[in-house]
């Protein structure tokens, strides 16, 4: 059984127990484009949560809030605020069997950046595990190496 089949197994099992009187035939588990980072990171994230563990994704970019106009002048001004999570951090943060599990999702040609590299190195300083996910593939084998 490869990962994205024992991924849809998984969903199976979690729908067939919220929901016992369902029929087999009206069952469809949710399909994962994971040839796309958004999709891999869902995936990953689902694979994680359906196996027991705790799995959420981290954004440490900031956002940009528009003002509301005022009365007075008519104006909107745009702010970004920084986001306040430590530059670098994984896209997955998640805990399975009591282990801290960082996973950074990469598709194609994209590579690490500097600080990507930095906190790679101190969540396996601290005892956690990091993994670049490049595939689902690839993630569920590391992930059954655990």
């Amino acid at each position: 059984m490869n990962g994205l089949d024992e991924l849809k197994s998984l969903q199976i099992a979690r729908i067939k127990h919220e929901h016992p009187t369902l029929p087999d035939a009206a069952i469809a588990p949710r399909k994962f484009k994971t040839s796309k980072a958004n999709g891999l990171t869902q995936a990953i994230i689902m694979f994680i949560v359906l196996s027991g563990g705790f799995a959420t994704r981290v954004t440490s970019s900031g956002r940009i809030v528009t003002k509301c106009k005022t009365e007075v002048d008519g104006s909107g001004k745009s702010v970004y605020i920084p986001g306040t999570t430590r530059k670098g951090t994984a896209d997955i943060h998640a805990v399975y069997d009591g282990k801290h599990l960082s996973i950074e999702v990469k598709i194609g040609k994209d590579v690490q950046s500097k600080d990507q590299k930095a906190v790679q190195i101190d969540i396996n300083k601290a005892g956690g595990h990091y993994f670049i996910a490049r595939d689902f593939e690839s993630f569920y084998k590391w992930f059954k190496s655990l």
